[in-house]
């Protein structure tokens, strides 16, 4: 859960409302330390192949008519892929996913 201006917002129900738009593959939210929100809400996703890229305005704009204006992303970035946990599990590696985002944008 993230706990954003006084609400609790499930990433999952983020991740799912990014993912029903046609050109997105996958979708990963979760919560970072603010000051005055208590956490903000990062979105990191992969467009499907051979798919219109879309831009961060465009992903804001179709979220604002699915979800609550507090559970819409504070940041928006995309990758080519996603990193994925060794072994034979092959799942999505969601702490390699936000160590990377949060160097992407708040370099040390």
């Amino acid at each position: 859960m993230i706990k954003t201006s006084g609400h609790r917002v499930s990433p999952e129900e983020i991740e799912r409302a990014v993912e029903s738009l046609k050109v997105i593959e996958h979708a990963i939210v979760f919560g970072h330390e603010h000051r005055l929100l208590g956490e903000e809400i990062i979105l990191v996703c992969i467009n499907k192949k051979d798919c219109k890229l879309l831009s961060s305005i465009e992903v804001k704009q179709f979220l604002q008519k699915k979800l609550a204006s507090y559970m819409i992303p504070h940041h928006i970035l995309f990758h080519n892929a996603f990193e994925v946990t060794a072994g034979n599990q092959g799942k999505v590696d969601r702490t390699a996913i936000k160590e990377l985002a949060l160097m992407e944008l708040f370099p040390v």
